[in-house]
């Protein structure tokens, strides 16, 4: 498998503290020691997983970005971050709640991008599944493809004539099944023991361990 390339460029990686948002830092901060630069990218952390009572595991989310953004040396945006808000009319349990979520936080990063002069922001989404195939799947990674595109449009969609920077927003690990995440982060030697969602009790944790436990202690699934 081919691993996935981010800019050479200082960018700006939207993270949650998960498997494939850690393994997205390790790249980002082996860019980093090819570019022999003190720039550094940031880290934006935001949550978009869907389900119910995201605020209730946001605190483990805070602690994890904190830490991949020290081990990767990435700055850490400290005074926003693209939270799901208990407030929303829509919850984060329905597409179009979880889609609305999904265009306020890329708009979010892209201005902050922008305010820095930074032209890439790489989320990290991955959409989750073994199968490389299968139609829910390809259409929930269409839709992902897209917002990123015309997020990134919109957000600059005045840039040229203000003189700002115009922002592209990129998706290296959209279309990973698990098991290629899993072993980009076992080539990478993240430290997966600080994802988010371990040790933590709660519904959401609990998807994520078991998407991932036994496939990062060596149980192989068939690509």
């Amino acid at each position: 498998m081919l691993t996935p390339r981010l800019p050479s460029e200082p960018c700006l990686v939207i993270a949650d503290g998960s498997l494939s948002s850690l393994v997205l830092c390790a790249l980002s901060g082996e860019m980093a020691r090819l570019r022999r630069s003190d720039e550094k990218s940031l880290l934006y952390p935001a949550f978009w997983t869907r389900g119910r009572d995201q605020e209730d595991v946001l605190p483990a989310v805070d602690r994890a970005t904190q830490t991949h953004a020290s081990l990767y040396g990435l700055e850490l945006v400290t005074d926003r971050a693209g939270y799901p808000s208990g407030d929303d009319e829509m919850g984060m349990d329905t597409d179009s709640g979880a889609g609305t979520h999904e265009t306020r936080l890329l708009l979010d990063a892209c201005s902050i991008a922008m305010s820095r002069g930074i032209r890439k922001v790489v989320w990290g989404v991955q959409i989750d599944g073994e199968e490389e195939g299968g139609t829910e799947r390809i259409d929930r990674i269409a839709r992902v493809l897209d917002r990123a595109i015309l997020v990134g449009r919109l957000a600059t969609l005045d840039a040229p004539s203000s003189g700002a920077v115009e922002v592209v927003v990129e998706t290296p690990l959209a279309d990973l099944t698990d098991q290629q995440v899993v072993d980009l982060a076992l080539d990478l030697s993240v430290a997966h023991d600080s994802c988010w969602w371990r040790g933590v009790s709660h519904p959401l944790a609990d998807e994520q361990s078991r998407r991932f436990e036994d496939l990062l202690s060596g149980v192989r699934v068939g690509r």
